[in-house]
């Protein structure tokens, strides 16, 4: 049995801050947790000294397609190496985000064959039913109009683990889909959308609940034609997806957004592309630059030409603290309690609290992760801080062996 407490350190459950915290593990559940001189320790039980850390309930990404040149609808051996990477940047449950039905199949697969890493909690479908960019100077694309019979359809090739499907509310045949969604307990998002506000809020009354990443391809904001973008910030029934990497959004919109909507409404989002974690370069039809994806041949001058991002949440995560000057606690709301309500596992994800699993991140002072811990076992050890305490906290050295993969 893994049981051991991590004491010393600074704890965000994110409702509460704990100084000086102790938090028990037992198997993969989380056992106790509150200040170090309320918290018993049984007799036996394995310490670990992480003082001058802070502890936050483990990142929880519902939108990423991929990194290290692999995405999440390749293959067995490309979606392994995704999760596996993920932990290194403190996500410990994912969303693997696919454009159409084609990926269902290797999710599914992963979801039965997962023994480690960043845990799959179903699968997010970012179309196919959407209304394509048509960026000017490209082919015309007629986009794929909502079907029901196509949507029971992947439904059941997912086994049930369609967690979120985002669709653009305009389209004919949309608004009996978003019913349909609802019934089945699909989360309905609006994305890559160019309603008006007016449409945006029948996809409403019929079940939509989510914004697919604000601001970024959809209707924006005009003081007589609100677009999706007014319909996000002001209605209250809607979540809604942040990419907060800086290049994305403008700091002064994620403050818009969060001032609007406030921070139980707004999952930070990766959205990152299988060109997450590379060098910069010219990969297939897009460059990669800055830690912008862009289509080849366009600048930012040309609006829907960014492919996705390659910045990490807990980069996103600084960003915000950088720019908006947001608290550790509410950027934990955001990117772990939001999340996992969204993707229906609040239950057991998403805070630090006695009877959830014990998914934590540990980060340190410059709010850089140092561990990850998935389950109640280590996923991920920053070397540099594990050889700087070695010397100095001898309990550290039985970390991966006594805690265990």
């Amino acid at each position: 049995m893994t049981e051991y407490a991590l004491t010393g350190a600074k704890i965000i459950t994110p409702y509460m801050e704990i100084k000086n915290g102790t938090l028990l593990i037992s198997e993969n559940k989380i056992l106790a947790v509150g200040r170090g001189e309320n918290v018993v320790i049984p007799e036996g039980m394995k310490r670990i000294d992480v003082s001058g850390l802070t502890m936050l309930p483990g990142f929880i990404d519902i939108h990423t397609h991929g990194s290290l040149g692999a995405s999440a609808s390749d293959s067995l051996e490309g979606i392994r190496k995704i999760y596996e990477y993920l932990p290194s940047t403190g996500i410990t449950s994912w969303l693997p985000t696919i454009l159409d039905e084609r990926g269902i199949n290797v999710i599914v697969s992963a979801i039965k064959d997962q023994e480690s890493g960043s845990k799959i909690l179903g699968i997010h479908m970012e179309g196919p039913f959407l209304t394509p960019k048509n960026i000017p100077g490209s082919p015309y694309e007629e986009p794929r109009y909502p079907n029901l019979k196509e949507y029971e359809g992947m439904l059941k090739q997912s086994e049930g683990n369609i967690r979120i499907m985002g669709l653009s509310p305009e389209l004919d045949g949309a608004i009996p889909v978003v019913r349909e969604m609802r019934r089945t307990g699909v989360v309905a998002a609006a994305a890559h959308s160019k309603a008006t506000y007016e449409q945006l809020m029948a996809g409403v009354d019929a079940g939509i609940q989510h914004i697919t990443h604000a601001f970024n391809v959809m209707t924006g904001f005009h003081h007589r034609k609100p677009g999706v973008v007014g319909g996000a910030l002001v209605c209250d029934a809607l979540t809604a997806e942040m990419i907060a990497d800086g290049y994305h959004v403008s700091p002064v919109a994620m403050e818009m957004l969060l001032r609007c909507k406030g921070i139980e409404k707004v999952a930070l989002i990766s959205d990152n592309t299988r060109y997450a974690g590379l060098e910069d370069g010219i990969y297939e039809n897009v460059e990669v630059k800055d830690g912008v994806v862009r289509r080849i041949g366009y600048t930012e001058e040309t609006d829907g030409t960014m492919a996705g991002s390659v910045w990490s949440l807990d980069n996103n995560i600084r960003t915000i603290k950088r720019h908006l000057g947001r608290s550790l606690k509410e950027i934990s709301i955001m990117a772990s309690c939001v999340p996992a309500k969204v993707a229906g596992v609040y239950k057991n994800k998403g805070s630090l609290e006695p009877g959830k699993d014990a998914d934590i991140t540990l980060i340190d002072a410059d709010w850089n992760v140092v561990s990850c811990i998935i389950g109640g076992k280590l996923s991920y050890q920053d070397d540099s801080w594990k050889s700087e305490v070695r010397g100095q906290k001898l309990e550290v050295r039985g970390w991966k062996s006594e805690v265990g993969r």
